[in-house]
């Protein structure tokens, strides 16, 4: 062990864990299965306080706990040994702060370190029931923080209920050694253990434990709702919860603030999946914990959302609606929209071409769906007047909406007499791909109906 560490040398620190620095480094009876490895020194810890850890962390095996590869007790080199997680932690792809990005470096992660509305919910999922595990095997973690979720560093496809697989990245929690186990009470439940070691972190600490210094599953409940919060935002967790209390309440409660227009600028949420996370937010962090919602049925309504996701891009996650952004109206309630309501569902390649492709009608769509459902090819029966009309009114829609979400993430207005395609490559751009297409698509159906009256 300590040869591994000295040859590791001052670069192979990626981190700090709960009692000492993190080493990435390379054991001979571990490299030909996991090659490097993370050493987690535990220097504030006795060998007699390593053992029980082990002992602890061997209940804890879970797809979604870091799993445990080994530990020396010996007092020179006291440390626990565990998988390196390539990916790093939840918080620095939140923050992409440049301390962040040099610690994902040194782990070897390659490829774009932003994270997507999708992978960000896939990873909250992964956490929640990870925690959920420990909870019942009657493990409350203590330290539950975005810090404390680490991703694999290639992803994984997700196999979802509708649309394409999405590519994710697993995610584990982390520092189990801190845990507790529960003290069965007297009925035999297990439901609090008050501590006197004050193991936390400050933004993601429960205020009702800073009050009794007992901690349960709502107060670890409670870190994992902060998590949520900030994988919405993308904003250090210094204060969060204080600064946008507000706009959590009105977001779930009303469907408008601006909290909308914030989690697309951060990560393309799309407005319902934005409210139903605002709402566990709140029921995660109520003020009287009785009334909090159980983790695990948060974890129900996360996976859900997440099996409502498709990996395509669509209107609705790229363009905030503009009642949302300016918090004068209610998002509409009703069934989930993450597929999107705002265009027809077609392929790239059909949006690439000249011929409007028939929209599919197993799926209703929202409003501008249905107005161009009605010039499917072969109505030719229908006025040329009234297809002209139904293309101008979903033409001009789609670039309002399209024009305020561009405003609400902070970019001056186009300039007056810019040409109509530059517009839409400037509003849409085509790394967005699908809506691009889409809205040139829709274009070349506006130019067709105004000027070629043979097509």
């Amino acid at each position: 062990m300590l040869r591994a560490l000295e040859a590791a040398g001052p670069d192979g620190e990626v981190g700090e864990g709960g009692f000492g620095k993190v080493i990435a480094a390379e054991l001979p009876s571990l490299a030909a299965r996991w090659g490097r490895v993370a050493v987690k020194s535990a220097s504030g810890l006795h060998s007699a306080d390593i053992l029980l850890e082990v002992a602890t962390l061997r209940l804890c095996r879970h797809r979604n706990v870091l799993l445990l590869l080994g530990y020396c007790d010996d007092a020179r080199a006291l440390c626990m040994i565990t998988p390196l997680m390539h990916g790093g932690s939840l918080d620095d792809r939140l923050l992409l702060s440049g301390g962040g990005l040099e610690r994902i470096r040194r782990l070897g992660f390659e490829g774009d370190a932003r994270l997507d509305w999708q992978r960000r919910l896939s990873a909250l999922c992964d956490a929640a029931r990870g925690l959920a595990h420990l909870h019942g095997e009657r493990i409350l973690h203590r330290n539950v923080k975005t810090a404390n979720i680490l991703l694999e560093g290639a992803p994984r496809p997700l196999p979802m209920a509708h649309g394409p697989l999405l590519l994710v990245y697993r995610a584990v929690l982390i520092d189990v050694g801190l845990a507790k186990v529960r003290e069965p009470t007297l009925g035999g439940g297990t439901t609090h253990a008050t501590t006197h070691n004050l193991i936390f972190s400050v933004s993601f600490g429960d205020p009702t434990f800073l009050n009794s210094k007992q901690h349960s599953e709502k107060t670890d409940a409670f870190g994992i709702g902060i998590c949520v919060l900030m994988s919405l935002v993308s904003e250090p967790s210094a204060g969060l919860m204080k600064d946008h209390e507000d706009d959590v309440c009105e977001a779930f409660e009303n469907g408008t603030g601006r909290l909308f227009g914030m989690a697309h600028a951060a990560a393309g949420w799309p407005l319902d999946a934005t409210r139903a996370l605002a709402a566990t937010v709140h029921r995660l962090s109520m003020a009287m914990t009785r009334k909090r919602q159980p983790l695990t049925e948060a974890l129900v309504q996360m996976e859900a959302l997440l099996g409502s996701a498709t990996a395509a891009v669509d209107m609705a996650s790229a363009a905030p609606h503009p009642q949302a952004l300016e918090g004068s109206a209610s998002v509409p309630r009703g069934p989930s929209r993450l597929r999107g309501d705002l265009m027809p569902t077609v392929t790239e390649a059909d949006a690439q071409s000249s011929q409007p492709s028939v929209p599919s009608s197993s799926w209703p769509g929202g409003k501008l769906t249905c107005m161009v459902r009605q010039l499917e090819v072969g109505d030719a029966d229908a006025p040329l007047a009234r297809k002209r009309e139904r293309v101008t009114k979903a033409y001009d829609s789609m670039m309002v909406r399209l024009e305020r979400g561009y405003a609400g993430r902070g970019h001056a207005p186009l300039p007056a007499g810019e040409q109509e395609l530059r517009k839409i490559d400037l509003l849409a751009p085509r790394h967005l791909g699908r809506l691009n297409g889409l809205a040139r698509m829709l274009r070349k159906w506006w130019n067709a109906v105004k000027h070629q009256r043979d097509q």
